[in-house]
């Protein structure tokens, strides 16, 4: 038994290592991230969709071929909006922008910018599994989160975990940084998706 907890511990970091160094390989170009991230999740998702068997490069490739136009569109769009969230957070940071009207705009723009993250973590995984338009999939994205708050929590922990591991432990952020998050939310998300009934 404690051999075969090893082993299948063996297993899963090496599909995550493997899976995340395809990934940086698709990367290298970079104009072709978003349809690399795209295929990387996707392939997670089929590791709790269907069969953890898979074969992994075949898959993503398969994925990043598929996917490449219409990652584009939902990529592009989670992209600006978060920018120009975060642009409207820095312009009202600024100090010459004073007073109680400032200050509420300040906490609406914060707060919109949060449930923004949290609503990330589920958005591509639902679009992967039911092919929701972009609007749809923000909303259904910021349902999931807001119906299991905790979960959310966690996961947007451990995405940021992961980010400082990168780039405070270069070695390890390296081998994990993209397929670690990816298992998170495509996990997290299957479990929303059996908790609603949904799969």
């Amino acid at each position: 038994m404690y051999k075969k907890g090893i082993w299948f511990i063996m297993e899963w970091v090496w599909k995550l290592v493997y899976v995340n160094l395809v990934w940086i390989l698709f990367c290298l170009p970079v104009i072709t991230i978003i349809p690399s991230t795209f295929a990387l999740l996707a392939v997670a998702n089929k590791w709790f969709k269907e069969d953890e068997e898979i074969d992994i490069f075949p898959t993503f490739w398969k994925q990043f071929k598929g996917l490449f136009w219409k990652s584009y569109l939902y990529g592009l769009t989670f992209i600006i909006i978060g920018f120009f969230l975060f642009l409207n957070l820095q312009l009202v940071n600024n100090g010459e922008l004073d007073g109680p009207f400032f200050l509420t705009v300040h906490y609406a723009l914060l707060v919109t910018s949060i449930l923004y993250c949290v609503t990330m973590i589920y958005s591509v995984p639902l679009y992967l599994n039911f092919g929701f338009s972009v609007h749809k999939t923000l909303f259904f994205g910021l349902m999931v989160a807001l119906k299991q708050p905790i979960i959310t929590i966690m996961v947007l922990i451990g995405v940021l975990l992961t980010i400082l591991a990168f780039v405070f432990i270069t070695g390890f952020g390296f081998l994990f940084v993209g397929s670690l998050p990816a298992l998170m939310m495509c996990k997290s998300n299957h479990y929303a998706m059996k908790k609603l009934k949904l799969t």
